[in-house]
């Protein structure tokens, strides 16, 4: 799933919007606005922007390269959205074949997280600026990082997928089980909500598994921030709580238009590569190996 959905869909937009970031690509328009429009400073408005085009880990990681001494807990959680590849093409191209659908969902958990912000937020303090770097050197360092945050969520997905599997078949309850397949990892959690009966019902768990993002999300986003002030009794519940608005959302969404998910859902695993998937998965492994290399060229020099 990693090889054929996950890294197709997110590594090329990791690398785009973080060479965005690097080169404070929107800093002229947050110049004189500040981030007015978002209720945040323009430096923070800058990673806020991008991170939603990227999705999940970019705006946590340069959040929290931020020395201030402040509870990000708010920011953070505007910054953990689900991106437009993942949510467009896959949920809403793939999932559901219905790219209205995704574009939807896209701007639901955007618009969500930003009206819940807005209510919970307090004056927010002045980011450091994201230093500004040339355009080879921002295009290097966003595929050296892309390629970790890829390879941790990857990590993540993996052993939260195989930790959800070994309590399923230790605890065959099937209630309980479909509730962990739905909210221990993502894209396990809109598959599995996409493949019920119900469009409806469907419509609500997958609005809900987009909002809320899934364990394996939130556990990587606490690693992503460790060492930073950040409350995660809070940030969990402000995800459920988005988890549950977007539900809703999905859910009014689908039974006014009365859409279905695609009848290939449960197939989706054994899709075969196409030609461009087989290129970024290349891509993506050569990135992997030329920084374990310089990662184990570092390690013997010190």
């Amino acid at each position: 799933f990693c090889f054929n959905n996950l890294i197709p869909n997110l590594f090329p937009m990791m690398i785009i919007s973080g060479v965005f970031c690097r080169i404070n690509l929107f800093d002229s328009f947050f110049k004189n606005k500040g981030g007015s429009i978002l209720g945040v400073c323009k430096n923070h408005a800058n990673i806020v922007i991008n991170s939603w085009i990227c999705g999940y880990l970019l705006g946590p990681k340069f959040l929290c390269s931020e020395e201030n001494d402040y509870d990000k807990t708010p920011l953070v959680f505007l910054t953990t959205n689900a991106g437009i590849g993942f949510t467009v093409i896959y949920i809403g191209g793939v999932l559901w074949q219905n790219l209205t659908y995704g574009i939807y969902l896209y701007l639901t958990q955007i618009i969500t997280s930003v009206l819940i912000f807005s209510v919970l937020k307090k004056d927010m303090p002045k980011g450091n600026c994201i230093k500004k770097e040339p355009l080879i050197t921002a295009v290097c360092s966003s595929v050296q990082s892309s390629t970790k945050s890829v390879v941790e969520l990857c990590g993540f997905t993996v052993f939260i997928s195989v930790m959800r599997d070994i309590i399923n078949k230790t605890v065959p309850f099937h209630v309980f089980n479909q509730i962990l397949n739905i909210i221990s990892e993502i894209s396990t959690g809109v598959t599995v909500s996409s493949n019920g009966s119900d469009a409806s019902v469907c419509g609500f768990l997958v609005g809900f598994v987009l909002g809320f993002s899934g364990l394996a999300i939130y556990f990587q986003t606490l690693s992503v921030c460790s060492g930073t002030k950040i409350k995660k009794g809070k940030l969990l519940a402000l995800k459920v709580l988005q988890g549950i608005v977007c539900g809703l959302l999905s859910y009014f969404f689908v039974l006014i238009f009365e859409i279905t998910p695609s009848k290939t859902v449960a197939m989706i695993s054994s899709i075969e590569f196409s030609a461009l998937v087989s290129v970024i998965n290349g891509i993506f492994i050569f990135c992997t190996m030329l920084f374990a290399k310089k990662a184990l060229k570092r390690k013997f020099l010190y």
